[in-house]
């Protein structure tokens, strides 16, 4: 199976690329649901597949093979689900949104080989993320407390998204090899979508994106720098000066007055969430808050995935009809201990098929650690991430393979070469 064969890349698969990264951000419509991402995302899909090879689909299913009876117990349970009770948000809502994902990773893998194949097709990816650190700012910020959501619908999912933003441009370094020193703009694009994705984190005030985007810098700039990683401490305290200076601007975090005694109780609360009692407790209610309100009977088979659709908060302490701010967790809330093995099962066999791609260890700790304190999986940028790190694991196989090949063919030369 060529995965690498030579594919025209098309203008209108380049756009509609672009434009889906450019819309990856904006939620205008509760979470839950679709966006209007969708839109540009099926017409990707139509500019993609409408000249799709047999190779190309053979690496989509090669990489969500593994999840297929993940998938399919997801679909019989919430079958029964839906068959058994009156569903306000929908179990069906919610297996197209499972099975969405996955096919995001089918067709983006698609479109990344494509794209990686061309030879300037690696600036359009750099551009790509560009644009998608700049239309957060377009939409009015959801909130005007410390806390800032941008265009998305709550601080989280901004959290999350600079996270995947980082971890992409990373990927996109390792498959860029071969620019790399060569041109000012490469240096360019890199520090500027890596302190826009700071900002990100700090304009949300998440804990786990604080945690996760400090391993993220630190790595990246270690790579970045080559030769020169014993220095890579500098580059890193000047983006957090720099960071610094912009989280004090009032454009940034809409804020009000610090005289202000409703902005400073805010500033209080935040300064709050960084105590060890309120982690401790957060940790608790979002790993094991679902877990102790099943029965024996969801402990095995689940519940169903219709719970917190549209951002639905439950009354009182109980967590029932709430969606777990923890994918595992959900998950098995969802579709029990079947689901679970299930789900965990597929995603070693897809980590084993990315072979000995060293990020890869890095990528996903940091994807399980951020999801182990939210749920981001309908969150369509992972699933684009989770392409973007299938496709350049292929393309680091293939150059490490071609460089022991040119080796293996000097070996005999040499010998001839022997006096």
């Amino acid at each position: 199976m060529n995965i690498f064969a030579q594919k025209n890349l098309h203008t209108p698969v380049v756009i509609l690329t672009i434009l889906t990264f450019a819309m990856l951000p904006i939620y205008l419509l509760p979470s839950g649901g679709f966006q209007f991402v969708d839109v540009i995302i099926i017409l990707l899909s139509l500019a993609t597949l409408i000249a799709v090879n047999v190779s190309e689909i053979q690496i989509g299913i090669y990489l969500i093979g593994p999840f297929i009876p993940f998938v399919s117990w997801a679909v019989i349970v919430n079958s029964y689900y839906s068959m058994e009770t009156i569903s306000k948000g929908g179990y069906f809502l919610t297996l197209i949104q499972l099975i969405f994902g996955f096919y995001i990773v089918f067709l983006f893998s698609i479109v990344f080989n494509r794209i990686f194949s061309n030879p300037k097709g690696v600036f359009y990816l750099y551009w790509s993320l560009l644009v998608s650190c700049i239309t957060p700012w377009l939409i009015e910020a959801k909130g005007g407390t410390v806390r800032n959501a941008l265009s998305f619908n709550n601080p989280n999912q901004l959290a999350y998204y600079a996270i995947l933003i980082i971890s992409m441009l990373i990927l996109i370094n390792y498959a860029n090899t071969e620019t790399r020193n060569k041109k000012a703009m490469y240096w360019i694009l890199n520090i500027i979508i890596l302190m826009f994705s700071n900002v990100f984190v700090m304009v949300s005030v998440s804990r786990a994106g604080l945690a996760v985007i400090i391993l993220l810098d630190i790595y990246l700039f270690y790579k970045l720098l080559g030769k020169y990683k014993k220095s890579f401490f500098v580059p890193v305290t000047m983006l957090v000066i720099t960071s610094i200076v912009i989280m004090q601007s009032d454009a940034v975090f809409n804020m009000k007055s610090l005289n202000d005694p409703t902005q400073t109780q805010y500033t209080q609360s935040m300064a709050a969430r960084f105590t060890s009692y309120d982690i401790k407790a957060s940790l608790y209610k979002r790993i094991l808050g679902h877990v102790k309100e099943q029965n024996k009977f969801e402990v095995i088979l689940g519940r169903g995935g219709d719970k917190g659709r549209f951002g639905e908060i439950g009354i009182g302490e109980s967590t029932i009809g709430q969606e777990a701010h923890n994918m595992i967790t959900e998950i098995f809330d969802s579709y029990g201990m079947i689901g679970i093995v299930l789900f965990l099962g597929g995603s070693i066999f897809f980590f084993i098929r990315l072979g000995n791609f060293p990020y890869k260890w890095f990528f996903f700790m940091s994807l399980l650690l951020f999801n182990m304190l939210h749920n981001g999986i309908r969150f369509r940028c992972m699933w684009v991430s989770i392409a973007l790190v299938s496709i350049v694991s292929f393309i680091i196989y293939k150059r490490q393979a071609d460089k022991y090949y040119q080796l293996s063919e000097l070996q005999p030369l040499n010998q001839n070469c022997k006096p």
